[in-house]
């Protein structure tokens, strides 16, 4: 247990020298959120090392995780902050309503206030997808929930949670139509340090009205102590011995 603690406080200590260094906001509580965690104006930034990521062109039929990640920050309107391919509408987006009342996308539906949502590209290959980087080896409670915005037309989508890659990481997967949800999803397993967690988000049969909320909560469950071990162990022991008297 000693050589676990020491390897994880090992593992913090790195992670907080290379992400730390790309300004990526890590917690003392281990609890990350794609929403609160947003790097917004003029912190924005979208690296290969900061805690969360935001990719596109990524082919669903072949999920081998190695995607491209959004190259440039649109800021058409205020509070609306994206991650696209080329700033112009109809670019395939990672965005976020960054105020207090909701957005009204015109055609595309309304944002919640603070809310991530996405939306997949017309053209091959289509998906986009949020990123989880792993900040320390541990086990996490992976919790997410996809909601469609754009009600009343499209036919929905289809998305995956994949661990590094969906040829060997795949960890969930589904799909919902027009005006749908996925519902609340968790997921506990464990995760080395750098790994990314992919919420990959694609079109079905058009690509149009698919903008996607995306609600996507990572938390690293603490080991117990050695203290408390310790604790454990000589209360049990305590226990036995008292049995025996009695015996």
């Amino acid at each position: 247990m000693k050589t676990r603690l020491c390897r994880r406080t090992t593992g913090l200590m790195i992670a907080t020298l290379l992400l730390g260094a790309a300004g990526a906001p890590l917690h003392a509580d281990y609890n990350y959120s794609l929403e609160d965690d947003w790097l917004t104006i003029p912190n924005q930034s979208n690296t290969a090392t900061d805690l969360w990521q935001y990719y596109g062109q990524i082919d669903t039929a072949n999920r081998n995780g190695s995607y491209t990640l959004q190259p440039t920050f649109w800021n058409p309107l205020a509070g609306l902050e994206s991650w696209v391919i080329e700033a112009k509408a109809g670019s395939p987006n990672v965005a976020k309503n960054n105020t207090d009342s909701p957005m009204d996308l015109g055609g595309g539906g309304v944002v919640p206030a603070h809310a991530v949502w996405v939306h997949p590209d017309q053209f091959s290959p289509d998906a986009v997808a949020a990123a989880f980087y792993v900040p320390v080896s541990g086990t996490y409670k992976l919790d997410w929930q996809l909601t469609d915005i754009s009600v009343g037309s499209g036919d929905g989508v289809s998305w995956f949670l994949d661990r590094n890659s969906g040829i060997t990481g795949n960890l969930a997967s589904g799909s919902f139509g027009d005006g749908g949800n996925s519902g609340p999803l968790t997921l506990t397993t464990d995760l080395n340090a750098f790994d990314r967690v992919y919420l990959i988000v694609g079109k079905k049969s058009t690509w149009d009205a698919d903008s996607t909320r995306l609600v996507f909560n990572a938390y690293l469950i603490p080991e117990p102590s050695t203290g408390l071990l310790t604790l454990l162990g000589t209360a049990a022991l305590l226990l036995r011995r008292r049995r025996g008297v009695s015996v």
